[in-house]
């Protein structure tokens, strides 16, 4: 038997794709080969968000096949829908031999070509997207929106990440029997290897960073901007740090970064860090460093380094418009759920952790036992098995006519 070919469209190399797709290269049912529409990000990364430039510390072209094109090599990340049509890359999908073209993302306007293109080949399409549908959008973006994306579902098979993502490729009219789960997942074997060589070390961690006792460390991960709610974790960790003695650890760049050391200093917040960009190498020692890991997003479709604090056992607050918070996050069990931007509900789960070391344990023991599901070899297994019946009606397990 032939394995299956196919061709996955993404706009740049992503660091948190890279694991994956060495997984799946590996699954000899499949022929995995990644297109890049940019290869920035692959090196240094400069970006508007984080102000400095960011080195990943990671390989993103080794261990997977990919092909090279030079239009790829002198052009930015593209951002917008209308940015250049890539026809170097719609004639690699009219002219291959591709059984499955598997997009990420409708946002530009190559995949949408080459999508049409493939289906007129009829040959297969799959969409894997981020997008949910609680955040809000004037009432002309989503009437411009909602046709167009009605057809491009129309042509695909849904790849969902999770419980929100599902429900918005629903919406847009992929139909249950074209869906199928391909979990967003982090390299759960580095993350827990990491913790292990680090526990001992733990100590010494934190007293680089200045933490000097044994209080509770509560962490954020990620930019420091707007939609990710820095500010608001600060407000709830006052209300708390008064009366109950804790840390509160924040790794990341971004424009909030001053604005978090000025609310600090001026209001006389004690045990706050900032301790900057933190590369794939040296991240997890703040997961090692934490107690209780915070993403108070108000705009974060799934929110990966949840992912990653539960690899460590951590327990995790998240507010309700993450996209990870109903797959992720078991009320009462390893986390808590509050409403986004509510400064005093966050403050009582924090609270909550804080106080309780026994509660904080239990909690992330369930973390490590929720986030297995999550793995980078089941999401693998996933997709091979939606490859697969969408080839041959059949699940990976079953026989297949050669």
């Amino acid at each position: 038997m032939k394995p299956i070919k196919v061709l996955h469209l993404v706009s740049h190399p992503i660091h948190y794709f890279i694991p994956l797709y060495k997984e799946l290269s590996k699954k000899k049912e499949i022929e995995l080969t990644v297109i890049y529409q940019s290869y920035q990000s692959s090196g240094w990364l400069i970006k508007k968000d984080y102000l400095v430039d960011i080195d990943w510390n990671i390989s993103f072209f080794e261990g997977y096949r990919w092909k090279r094109l030079p239009l790829s090599e002198r052009l930015g990340i593209p951002k917008f829908f209308g940015e250049g049509i890539r026809f170097d890359i719609v004639r690699e999908v009219a002219c291959g031999d591709w059984d499955i073209l598997w997009i990420h993302g409708y946002y530009l306007i190559t995949n949408w070509l080459c999508a049409l293109v493939q289906k007129l080949k009829g040959k297969t399409v799959m969409l894997r997207t981020e997008d949910v549908l609680f955040y809000q959008r004037t009432k002309l973006k989503t009437i411009l929106k909602y046709l167009p994306l009605r057809v491009l579902c129309s042509l695909c098979w849904g790849l969902y990440i999770g419980k929100a993502n599902k429900e918005y490729l629903e919406y847009y009219g992929i139909p249950d029997e074209r869906l199928r789960r391909a979990s967003y997942c982090v390299d759960n074997d580095y993350f827990k290897t990491q913790g292990s060589l680090l526990l001992n070390e733990r100590k010494e961690i934190r007293q680089k960073w200045g933490i000097r006792d044994n209080n509770p460390v509560v962490l954020f991960v990620g930019r420091l901007v707007e939609e990710k709610k820095p500010l608001v974790l600060l407000e709830a960790f006052k209300k708390v740090v008064r009366e109950r003695n804790a840390w509160l650890l924040f790794v990341g760049e971004g424009p909030l970064k001053e604005r978090i050391q000025e609310i600090s200093q001026k209001e006389a917040i004690p045990n706050i860090v900032t301790a900057g960009f933190l590369d794939q190498k040296e991240l997890p020692k703040a997961y090692i460093a934490a107690d209780i890991f915070v993403l108070p997003s108000v705009q974060d479709t799934w929110g990966l380094v949840v992912n990653e604090a539960m690899n460590f056992g951590l327990p995790v607050i998240v507010s309700n418009l993450v996209g990870c918070a109903r797959d992720l996050v078991r009320e009462g069990k390893n986390g808590f759920i509050f409403p986004a931007g509510d400064t005093y509900s966050l403050s009582l789960c924090l609270r909550k952790l804080i106080e309780k070391e026994e509660l904080r344990m239990e909690f992330g023991q369930k973390s490590k036992e929720i986030i297995e599901e999550f793995s980078i070899q089941k999401c693998a297994d996933l997709m091979v098995s939606a490859f697969m019946e969408s080839q041959y009606g059949t699940l990976r397990t079953a026989s297949i006519p050669a």
